[in-house]
């Protein structure tokens, strides 16, 4: 990755990856016009939070690989193209709203407000679900009412964050720091410092977190709230 590369350099590479127009672009983005998108690009304006998490999830690339180009252009798999059994945007009903405790933990999801909630999300896993994170505890790493995406079938990945759950019923986002055949080395989000180290027999499950998406994206689900 070349250093001379801007901001407006990567957006553009991933908008001509997926074979987009800038209107197209503009369209996946909730956007009126191709305007922002080409002020973007030819590096007339800077994305704030939430244009920066709408331009990523539209096109599938991670938001700090936009900001340096340092990381990978997404976690799991290659950008889309269109084919068959690869990244897609997905519409993804809400599975609930998880009320983070001081520990960053939570035991079971409420509904969201307004109860049928669903949001456009860029996944490579058909099994994926959504959740909304409600409270400050566990930013800036997941911020107060974000969507977060939870891919059961994606590969995890050290260094990325999982969404584990316990057999006691306590589910929580952690990053992953190290994967053995019979155990998992997990770090704390709030702190850097935690270490907990969880054999398999005490996880339920350990699912990958893929796209963190700002609740402004969400919308009513009219197909179930009918």
């Amino acid at each position: 990755m070349s250093n001379e590369e801007t901001v407006g350099d990567r957006l553009r590479q991933a908008r001509q990856s997926l074979g987009l127009s800038q209107t197209a672009a503009a369209y996946r983005c909730g956007w009126e016009s191709q305007s922002r998108v080409s002020m973007y690009e030819r590096g007339q304006r800077s994305p704030d939070y939430d244009d920066l998490a709408r331009i990523a999830a539209a096109y599938g690339v991670r938001q700090e690989w936009v900001l340096t180009g340092e990381k990978p252009i997404r976690p799991g798999g290659p950008i889309d193209r269109g084919d068959p059994g690869t990244y897609h945007v997905r519409r993804l009903t809400l599975a609930g709203a998880a009320r983070v405790g001081a520990d960053g933990s939570w035991r079971t999801l409420e509904p969201t407000e307004p109860r049928e909630l669903a949001i456009n999300a860029p996944t490579g896993d058909p099994t994926a679900y959504a959740v909304q994170v409600c409270n400050h505890h566990l930013s800036p790493a997941f911020r107060d009412g974000e969507i977060v995406v939870i891919e059961p079938n994606e590969s995890l990945v050290p260094g990325e964050y999982v969404l584990v759950k316990t057999t006691d019923g306590v589910e929580r986002f952690m990053e992953l720091a190290i994967q053995h055949p019979d155990r998992y080395v997990l770090l704390g989000v709030r702190d850097a410092n935690e270490r907990v180290t969880l054999s398999r027999e005490e996880i339920e499950h350990i699912y990958h977190v893929g796209p963190r998406l700002p609740a402004s994206m969400a919308t009513v689900d009219t197909a179930n709230s009918a």
